[in-house]
């Protein structure tokens, strides 16, 4: 239950299964840090990612059609709209998509209807959707979870729920919960 290590093969798998050549790495402000707490850059570069870049950076890669786009980003209404808005458009010449946790099916009809030029060779979910910070322990860097009432707000609590999903699906593991009956 190495959390660094189990991290690590997801990324590499990632990587890999878009073959060799070239490659850019796109992430969001969540998957980065992610990455950057399993990896080097340096050692992301020996696996030919020779560019880094946040989707939310519209601008800052210019139209490179020899390189493939690996794609690493949580499945957010935003990140979806700024996928949406890449396939329309394709700046590269394959992409390789990986959400951090579960994609609807809408969402994947929409990536599907913008990718007219058939760029995009895979989507897949591989359920890293936590920083690991050490083999036993892992943060999904949440800030402000209560209200000034000191209750969770909603988001929240459905972003906790689908990171711990997300990690024991890592993990592939199957938990017991235990509670009292006057609980």
């Amino acid at each position: 239950m190495d959390l660094v290590q189990s991290s690590r093969k997801l990324i590499q798998d990632m990587i890999q299964l878009s073959g060799s050549q070239m490659k850019l790495l796109l992430m969001d402000g969540e998957t980065t840090p992610t990455v950057s707490c399993s990896y080097a850059q340096s050692e992301v570069m020996q696996k030919e990612v020779y560019i880094f870049d946040r989707i939310e950076n519209k601008t800052s890669a210019d139209s490179i059609k020899s390189l493939k786009c690996v794609v690493f980003v949580r499945p957010t209404a935003e990140n979806i709209d700024r996928l949406v808005q890449e396939l329309q458009e394709p700046r590269f010449n394959q992409y390789y998509l990986y959400f951090s946790n579960t994609i609807n099916k809408y969402d994947v009809k929409r990536l599907a209807e913008a990718d007219k030029n058939e760029t995009v060779r895979e989507v897949q979910e591989v359920f890293l959707d936590g920083i690991p910070l050490r083999k036993d322990l892992f943060t999904l860097n949440i800030h402000h979870i209560f209200d000034s009432t000191f209750n969770v707000k909603d988001h929240s609590a459905e972003r906790l729920k689908c990171g711990i999903v997300a990690l024991l699906l890592q993990l592939r593991k199957a938990p017991a919960v235990r509670y009292g009956f006057d609980n």
